[in-house]
Formats: structure tokens, C-alpha cells, sequence
């Protein structure tokens, strides 16, 4: 029973982590997109159409980057291994902090987060270092005075691999706008056209991304040899490209995302919504008495 606790206390981990990744979109240098692929005078027809898209695309990374902070609600799906519907407030100003509440909907997964939350919908806490993880009902059996499982974000790399060590990576400096350096990464930018969003006025972007290639140009801290195992990591998950789609008001504020690709597993996706962009993020840590690091867990 113990180990299958410390198996389900690992998997929730990292379940939070994507969930909460995913919602801050991932982080790029590359803001002049990178090796400049998209916006080339080659023989691409569509060549003026990619140059201005990127030109729009410029204001808007530096409009959502500024606006430091915001509310969001996000649906997440990862093949056979998880659904998840979450809904927080996030602040990126320095590193990503936030709360959030992850209800994990469907998937392989979802049994085991039931193990550690009756009802497998759990209240989050992120940390410039560490995130945790509220639980209620079945985890108690265990660890009566514990509500909440801490989780480092060093100790998280280390279990999760090289995927781990992007992961952190991102964490600690992403930010919504980065899913704009994607498309200026891109070779096939485009702007779809107008279309209303929850009942807000937005243009739409769309795009395709090497996965390798983002991994490589978004990480700010990995060394080659990380870089070179997270690339053969993908590979053997099956990603390979990934499709970018960002919906955007006329304050240049991005509105919705969607990030979407194949997997050996299966399909994942991610649609995230903003709103009430420049908010006050507060995150109170848990206690140390009500807490307990999931190294700990037996």
C-alpha cells in the first residue's frame, strides 16, 4: 500500500507540473524567431504573409510579456494518461508563481490522483522553488495531519528525467507571451483572420513548431548534454512538431492559446483562456506542520 501511495504522490506531482506548464506556455529566446526561417525572401510564395504576421506578432509578445500577470482556465489532454480542467491566477513577473485548481476529468491517471484525493480535484500552490499539492479524504489514512504535499522542483528533474529538467527550466522562466516566440519561430505563421472569442472581438495566428527545435531555443539554463537527452526523450515519446494557435484582442493581450500534436500515447492538447491581465497574485506556502515533502512519503 505504501509503495503504491509514493508511486500516486509522484505521478500527482507531475501531473501539477504539466498542468501549471501549460498554462504559463512555454519560454523563448527567440524573439526574432530564432534562426529567422519564417520570415526568409526564399521561394515561399507566402513569404510577405509570414513577415507580417511576425510583425504583428513582435507587439503582441511585448504586450502580453508586460501585462506580468493574469486569470486563466485551461483544459489539458495527454493522450490515454490524463484530462485535466484548471482554472487559476498566475503572475510571471519574475519566475511563474500562482494558484490554481486542477480536476483531473478522465485518463490512466485519474485512479491513481483518487488514491491521494477522493474526489481527484486538488488545490495547487506554485513557488519560485517548489509547488504543492492540497489533498483531502484518502491520503489522510496515512498522514493524518498532512493537507499538503510539497514538491521541489530540483527533486521533481531528478524523477522525471530530462524532461524534468525542462520542465523546471520553464517553470522558473516562462511566460504566456512565449507561445508568440513560437509563431516567430515558426516557418508557417499565419493570421487566420477575425473571430470572437467569449464574446470578445480577436484575431487569430496559427503556426507549427519543431518540437526539438523549441526545446533547444526556449531553455534558458540546460547545458548540452540535458538538451541532447530531452531531445532523444522526445523522440522516443513520439513528438516530433506541434501546431500553435493564439487568439488575440485589439489590445495586442492574448485571449486564448492552443497548443496541439501526437504522441506515441496518443494526441495532446492544451486551450488555455486569459483574462484580468495585471491582477494581484498573492500565494500564501502552506505550512511546515500541514505539509510533508513527497520524498518523505513511504
Amino acid at each position: 500500500m505504501h509503495t503504491t501511495v509514493k508511486r500516486a504522490s509522484v505521478s500527482l506531482g507531475a501531473a501539477l507540473l504539466l498542468a501549471f506548464a501549460a498554462a504559463c506556455g512555454s519560454d523563448s529566446d527567440g524573439g526574432d524567431g530564432g534562426s529567422g526561417n519564417g520570415g526568409s525572401d526564399g521561394g515561399n510564395g507566402g513569404s510577405g504573409t509570414v513577415r507580417g504576421a511576425q510583425a504583428a506578432l513582435q507587439a503582441i509578445d511585448e504586450k502580453t510579456t508586460g501585462a506580468e500577470s493574469s486569470k486563466f482556465e485551461s483544459t489539458m489532454v495527454m493522450g490515454d494518461a490524463m484530462t485535466t480542467e484548471n482554472e487559476g491566477e498566475l503572475d510571471w513577473s519574475d519566475g511563474a508563481i500562482g494558484t490554481a485548481t486542477v480536476k483531473y476529468t478522465d485518463g490512466q491517471m485519474a485512479s491513481s490522483i483518487q488514491m491521494m484525493d477522493d474526489d481527484a480535484t486538488l488545490d495547487a500552490r506554485y513557488l519560485p522553488d517548489a509547488y504543492y499539492a492540497g489533498v483531502e479524504g484518502a491520503f489522510q489514512t496515512q498522514y493524518p495531519d498532512k493537507k499538503w504535499i510539497r514538491y521541489d522542483y530540483d527533486d521533481m528533474a531528478e524523477v522525471m528525467g530530462p524532461s524534468g529538467d525542462y520542465m523546471k527550466d520553464q517553470m522558473q522562466n516562462s511566460t504566456p507571451g512565449q507561445a508568440v516566440k513560437l509563431l516567430l519561430a515558426s516557418e508557417d505563421v499565419e493570421e487566420v483572420g477575425q473571430e470572437e472569442v467569449r464574446g470578445v472581438q480577436t484575431t487569430h495566428y496559427s503556426g507549427t513548431v519543431d518540437v526539438s527545435d523549441l526545446a533547444r531555443a526556449s531553455s534558458k539554463t540546460l547545458s548540452e548534454e540535458q538538451l541532447s537527452d530531452l531531445e532523444d526523450q522526445l523522440e522516443a515519446s513520439g513528438v516530433t512538431t506541434q501546431t500553435v494557435d493564439i487568439w488575440v484582442d485589439d489590445k495586442d493581450l492574448m485571449i486564448k492559446r492552443e497548443e496541439s500534436g501526437k504522441m506515441t500515447g496518443g494526441e495532446f492538447s492544451t486551450t488555455v483562456y486569459y483574462s484580468d491581465y495585471g491582477i494581484d497574485v498573492n500565494v500564501e506556502e502552506p505550512s511546515a506542520a500541514e505539509s510533508i515533502d513527497f520524498t518523505e512519503i513511504q
